[in-house]
C-alpha cells in the first residue's frame, strides 16, 4: 500500500513540479493577460471533458476490479466513446465561440483542445484497476515533462500565444500517446475470460454528472473572473489557484490507490483491503495542515518568484485558497468509499448544487471584491462539499450496519 502511494506520490510531485514552472515560464513571456486568457480556455475545455473523460475512467475502474473482462476490449470501448464526444464537443465549443468578435479568443480556445484529446485517447483506469502505479508515476510525469520542454522551446523562439497554446495541447496529446502504449504493453495477460467491457452510457450517467459539478466549481470561477475583470485579473488568479493543485493532486492519488482495494473488498477479493481507509487518515491529515500551513506563509513567495512580480498581487488569494487545499485533501479521505459503493447519484446531487451556489456567488461577489471574493467562495465551496460527504459516508456505515 505504501510503495503504491510512493510512486504515485513521486509521478503526481513531478507532475506539480514541472506544470507549476511550465505555467510559471508561460506567466513571464506572456504576463498575466496571456496567462489568463490560456488558462481561461483550458477551463473552458475542462468543464466538459473532465467529467466525461473522469466518469469512463471510473467506469473502467469498475469493470475490471469487479468483473473477469478483457482489458484491453474495456480501453478500445472507453477510448472509443471518450474520442467520439471529445470530437462532439470540440465542434459545439468552437461553433459557440466563433459568433464571438475576438478571433485571438476563438483561436486560443481552438489551439488549447489538445486539453480534451489528451485524455479521450489515454485510458489511466486500466492501469490503475490493475495496480500499475510505477506506470501511471512515469505516464503522468512525462506529460509535465513533454510540457516544460515545448514551452520551453517555443518561449526561446519568441513564440506568441496561439503558438505557446498549441505547444501545451501537444504535450497532453504526447503523454495521451505514451499512456495508451503503456496500456497496451502491461495488460497482455490481465484478466481475458470475456469480451464484456461492460461501458454502457448507463454507467458513465451518474459519474459524470458528479464530476461535471466538481469541474464548474474547481474551474467556472476563472471563466467568469475573465469575463468579468479581464485576462488581467484571470492570469493573477490562475497563479493563485495552482496552490490548490497539490490537494487535488493528493485526492486524485488517493482515489487511484484506494478505489480498486475498496472494490476488491466489496467482491471479497482481500481480506484486508476495507481497512484501506482507517490506515491513511492521520497521514493524509498531517500532510494536508503541512501542505495548507506552507501555502499560507510561502505561497505567495513561490508564485512571485516563479511568475514575476507581475503576479505579487495573488499573495491575498493564496493565503485565502490555502484553507481550501487543507478541505480538498479532507475530501480525498471520503471520495473513494462513497464511489466503491456506487453512491455518485447522490455526490452528483452535492456537486452540482455546490457549482450552482459557486456561479451564482461569484457572479455576484466578483465584480465588487474581485479576487478576495471569489477565494472566500471556494473556500465555502469546499467547504460545503467536504460537509456533505461527511453526511454520506456517515449514512453510509449506519446501512452497512
Amino acid at each position: 500500500m505504501e510503495k503504491s502511494l510512493l510512486l504515485l506520490a513521486f509521478g503526481r510531485g513531478i507532475s506539480v513540479v514541472f506544470q507549476f514552472i511550465a505555467f510559471g515560464l508561460i506567466g513571464r513571456h506572456l504576463g498575466p493577460d496571456g496567462l489568463g486568457l490560456i488558462n481561461a480556455s483550458r477551463s473552458i475545455w475542462q468543464i466538459g471533458a473532465g467529467p466525461i473523460c473522469g466518469s469512463i475512467d471510473t467506469c473502467v475502474v469498475r469493470s475490471i476490479s469487479q468483473a473477469n473482462v478483457c482489458v484491453r476490449s474495456v480501453v478500445r470501448d472507453s477510448v472509443l466513446l471518450k474520442t467520439k464526444f471529445a470530437f462532439a464537443y470540440i465542434a459545439i465549443i468552437i461553433l459557440a465561440k466563433s459568433y464571438e468578435s475576438n478571433n485571438t479568443s476563438l483561436s486560443v480556445v481552438f489551439l488549447t483542445c489538445g486539453v480534451v484529446l489528451g485524455p479521450a485517447i489515454s485510458c489511466l483506469g486500466a492501469l490503475q484497476a490493475c495496480e500499475k502505479f510505477r506506470q501511471i508515476s512515469l505516464s503522468i510525469s512525462l506529460e509535465s515533462i513533454f510540457l516544460v520542454l515545448l514551452t520551453t522551446a517555443v518561449i526561446k523562439l519568441n513564440g506568441g500565444i496561439l503558438i505557446i497554446s498549441g505547444a501545451t495541447s501537444l504535450a497532453v496529446i504526447a503523454g495521451a500517446v505514451v499512456t495508451h502504449g503503456m496500456i497496451k504493453k502491461n495488460t497482455k495477460s490481465e484478466k481475458i475470460q470475456s469480451t464484456s467491457a461492460l461501458i454502457k452510457i448507463q454507467h458513465v450517467a451518474w459519474l459524470a454528472i458528479y464530476q461535471l459539478g466538481v469541474s464548474m466549481y474547481s474551474t467556472f470561477d476563472l471563466v467568469i473572473i475573465e469575463n468579468i475583470c479581464g485576462s488581467n485579473e484571470a492570469g493573477i488568479y490562475s497563479a493563485a489557484q495552482r496552490v490548490l493543485s497539490i490537494g487535488v493532486t493528493a485526492q486524485s492519488m488517493l482515489v487511484q490507490v484506494t478505489l480498486p482495494k475498496l472494490l476488491n473488498a466489496n467482491t471479497g477479493v482481500s481480506q484486508n483491503a476495507a481497512k484501506t481507509k482507517r490506515e491513511l487518515t492521520h497521514k493524509t491529515l498531517a500532510l494536508a495542515v503541512l501542505v495548507s500551513v506552507l501555502y499560507f506563509f510561502f505561497g505567495g513567495t513561490v508564485v512571485e518568484t516563479t511568475y514575476g512580480k507581475e503576479f505579487s498581487r495573488a499573495t491575498s488569494a493564496i493565503r485565502i485558497l490555502s484553507a481550501a487545499t487543507f478541505l480538498v485533501f479532507c475530501q480525498s479521505l471520503l471520495v473513494p468509499k462513497i464511489l466503491a459503493n456506487h453512491q455518485e447519484r447522490k455526490m452528483a446531487v452535492v456537486c452540482l448544487a455546490a457549482a450552482s451556489i459557486s456561479i451564482l456567488g461569484n457572479l455576484m461577489v466578483v465584480k465588487i471584491y474581485g479576487l478576495g471574493g471569489a477565494s472566500y467562495i471556494r473556500v465555502g465551496i469546499e467547504l460545503f462539499v467536504l460537509l456533505a460527504l461527511i453526511s454520506l459516508s456517515k449514512s453510509q456505515s449506519t446501512i452497512s450496519k
